[in-house]
C-alpha cells in the first residue's frame, strides 16, 4: 500500500544544487579539521571543494585557514567566490582533468553521483590527506556498496547529524538523515575500522517573519 499526498512536492534543482547550511559547514569543520598544532604549517594547505556551488564550504574553511589555497569545481556557469583562488566553472568534476595532491576535499556532492565524488575526491588526496563530505546516512546501506565502496575505501568516522539540515533557506527539512563522512588517505588503507560518531550542531532560525516549515514527506507502506 502507498499512501500519497495532494500537497505539491517541492521539485529538485536541475544541478542538485542545495547550499550546505554555513552553520552546519562550521561545526563540520571544527570536529573534523586536525587542530592547527597537528597541522603545522596549515596556511599553505591545498583545498578542493568538489561540486562548490556558491561556495559556502570554502569560504567557511578560509575562517579557520585564512591562506589555504581553494580550489572550486561547480558544474553551473557562476562567478568565482572570493575566498576561491581557482575556479573552475562549467566544469564537471566527474570528468574534470587535475594533478591531484590536495591536503583537503571538502563538500556537498549531488547524492546521485555521491560513491563517484567519494571515489574521485579519494584520488585527488596526498598521502595523509582528508576528504569530509556531506551525504545522507543511506549511503551506509546497500549490499553492492557494502563489497564494492565499503571494502575498498571504508570512512574513517561518520558523524550522524544530530538536527538535519535545511537546503532551502526558510527552515523546512525533510525526511532524509545526513551524516559527515570523513576519510583519511594513508599510503595503505588496510584496517581501516570506521567509527560512529554525532555531530550536534545548531540551525539557524528561520528569516524574520516565517516559522520553521514542517517536514516535505511521502510516506511507503509496504503492503
Amino acid at each position: 500500500m502507498i499512501i500519497t499526498t495532494d500537497k505539491e512536492m517541492r521539485p529538485r534543482d536541475e544541478h542538485d544544487h542545495y547550499p550546505t547550511p554555513p552553520e552546519l559547514v562550521a561545526a563540520a569543520l571544527r570536529e573534523c579539521l586536525p587542530s592547527r598544532g597537528f597541522l603545522g604549517d596549515w596556511n599553505r594547505f591545498r583545498v578542493l571543494d568538489a561540486g562548490a556551488g556558491t561556495g559556502v564550504w570554502g569560504q567557511v574553511l578560509r575562517q579557520s585557514l585564512p591562506s589555504a589555497v581553494v580550489t572550486g569545481v561547480e558544474l553551473r556557469d557562476t562567478l568565482r567566490p572570493e575566498a576561491y583562488a581557482d575556479w573552475h566553472a562549467n566544469t564537471d568534476f566527474l570528468t574534470w582533468d587535475s594533478d591531484g595532491g590536495y591536503d583537503f576535499v571538502i563538500g556537498n556532492p549531488p547524492y546521485k553521483f555521491a560513491e563517484q565524488f567519494v571515489r574521485k575526491g579519494h584520488d585527488q588526496l596526498s598521502d595523509g590527506g582528508t576528504m569530509i563530505l556531506l551525504l545522507r546516512l543511506a549511503f551506509l546501506e546497500g549490499q553492492a556498496r557494502m563489497a564494492g565502496i565499503w571494502s575498498e575505501l571504508p570512512p574513517y568516522c561518520v558523524y550522524v547529524l544530530g538536527a538535519r539540515p535545511s537546503f532551502t533557506g526558510n527552515g523546512k527539512t525533510d525526511a532524509t538523515a545526513y551524516a559527515v563522512f570523513v576519510w583519511h588517505k594513508e599510503s595503505d588503507e588496510d584496517g581501516v575500522h570506521t567509527h560512529l560518531k554525532w555531530l550536534y550542531w545548531k540551525p539557524a532560525p528561520p528569516p524574520k517573519g516565517k516559522k520553521r516549515g514542517k517536514r516535505e514527506t511521502e510516506v511507503v507502506v509496504p503492503a
